[in-house]
């Protein structure tokens, strides 16, 4: 167990152009910017170039923390990377009144303390980091294509006279949709690149119902957790199966969590729905949790975790999709 009196412990909390930093006697405000030069320069000061004394807690917020995770990777900084849905009891635990972001960093530094297990060194893997934002940035821009899309079919049907808005917002779709081919090359690009990635993803694709942009979603989703078991892989698309009971009245409908990568669990059920049409084997076991008094949800649930677990077994295996494989060994 570390002995964290021996360490400098810093909470930050990390947004768009600064980081507001707690050291624990004082709050300070450093730029977000690529080197994090001012970060450093507080530190040094401190522990000298002994970056092995730091441990730094913060929430990862997507794109906004890189600089951050890039820099205690490279510097051998110790970090506790505290989850946003974990950060959030955390910080109601502590009954602080009022949210800003110093006593979101003061929050963060108790919660080393609180749970100083939770203290990891990380390595940066360029690959995955790359690929993790351009997957973010691909789901974004396909939210906004959507949302357009929507509000350009609500403009066609009661103002359709404005044909000069109307027209803007298909020019909006257009760029949108040319910026989503682009984001798609480059992830591709990425893939292809290294022969090892490339491979693992055509074993994902090999199996029925799986195509171009699940399969990256998922080879990506794959690569964050390469040690994460069964179970574990499931909660982390938020595919688990939550139970809501208290005593003998209270004995609610068991659903989901969603608290996974939602964009994952999207793609996972646009496969079900066709998978359970087209595909012979899973449309069997559709058909039969229907006749077991299933609703259809709960069945595209259930093919959902298991094209999770097969495609997991075909990217940890290294093997393509084979009808006769005993996948629920993998």
């Amino acid at each position: 167990m570390l002995n964290l009196n021996e360490y400098y412990v810093l909470g930050i909390d990390v947004s768009k152009e600064y980081l507001t930093v707690y050291d624990g006697n004082e709050h300070y405000t450093v730029r977000n910017e690529k080197r994090l030069k001012e970060l450093d320069r507080l530190i040094r000061r401190r522990v000298g170039e002994e970056y092995e004394k730091v441990i730094i807690s913060y929430e990862p917020t997507g794109g906004y923390s890189y600089h951050l995770f890039r820099f205690c990777s490279k510097k051998g900084i110790k970090v506790v990377r505290v989850n946003p849905y974990r950060a959030s009891h955390f910080f109601k635990s502590q009954k602080t009144r009022g949210k800003n972001d110093k006593k979101d960093a003061e929050d963060l530094r108790k919660f080393v303390f609180v749970f100083p297990e939770e203290v990891k060194e990380i390595r940066l893997d360029e690959r995955l980091e790359k690929l993790k934002t351009l997957v973010s940035l691909y789901e974004k821009t396909q939210k906004d294509i959507t949302n357009w899309k929507n509000r350009l079919n609500h403009m066609k049907e009661y103002l359709s006279e404005k044909k000069e808005v109307i027209e803007d917002m298909r020019g909006v779709i257009k760029n949108l949709e040319k910026n989503k081919r682009r984001l798609l090359k480059d992830i591709n690009s990425i893939i292809n690149e290294d022969k090892e990635l490339k491979r693992r993803r055509e074993y994902i694709r090999s199996m029925y119902g799986v195509g171009e942009v699940i399969s990256m979603a998922l080879l990506v989703f794959f690569m964050r957790y390469p040690n994460a078991s069964r179970s574990q892989i499931v909660s982390l698309s938020g595919l688990d199966v939550v139970h809501s009971s208290s005593g003998k009245s209270v004995k609610r409908k068991s659903k989901i969590s969603k608290r996974g990568n939602k964009f994952v669990r999207k793609l996972l059920f646009m496969s079900a729905m066709r998978l359970s049409r087209k595909d012979g084997r899973f449309k069997d076991m559709y058909e039969k949790l229907l006749s077991k008094g299933k609703s259809k949800k709960a069945a595209y649930v259930a093919i959902m975790r298991k094209t999770l677990l097969i495609t997991r077994a075909l990217y940890k295996n290294m093997t393509f999709f084979r009808e006769d494989y005993n996948y629920s060994a993998a």
